[in-house]
């Protein structure tokens, strides 16, 4: 896909669930709401912050590269969605009483670690010649 057919569709999934969440928050209370309206509450905010995430970030990569490649947005898809996850998670956990600067360390650094991955070169190793 093209790369403003896909910037339009990332535009439109904030434009729906930011109008999602917006509705969940104003219209039912946290105390009294079922587990389902949580979890709408949960997805919700998971698409919306990571979609405006992605286009911040993805705004701030070109107007510094100058460059408006699909990779560049599909790489800020992703650590925004690996930013929001870590806040999503640290406020679940937090719903739950069970939220300590010590749990909140290992998700950090797992989203760093994730990170590292997909940022390291897929290079094949190298092959060691051996002169006899």
């Amino acid at each position: 896909m093209p790369h403003r057919v896909i910037l339009f569709l990332v535009i439109a999934a904030a434009i729906i669930s930011s109008a999602q969440l917006i509705s969940v928050v104003l219209s039912t209370s946290p105390y009294t709401a079922s587990q389902s309206v949580l979890w709408e509450f949960y997805v919700s905010a998971f698409i919306s912050s990571s979609c405006i995430l992605g286009m911040i970030i993805h705004g701030i990569r070109v107007r510094f590269n100058k460059v408006h490649l699909l990779s560049n947005l599909l790489t800020s898809l992703r650590q925004a969605a690996l930013i929001t996850t870590v806040i999503l998670l640290s406020l679940f956990f937090n719903t739950l009483s069970i939220l300590k600067l010590w749990d909140m360390i290992p998700l950090v650094l797992a989203a760093v670690l994730i990170e590292f991955f997909f940022q390291a070169e897929k290079r094949p190793h190298a092959h060691l010649e051996y002169e006899e």
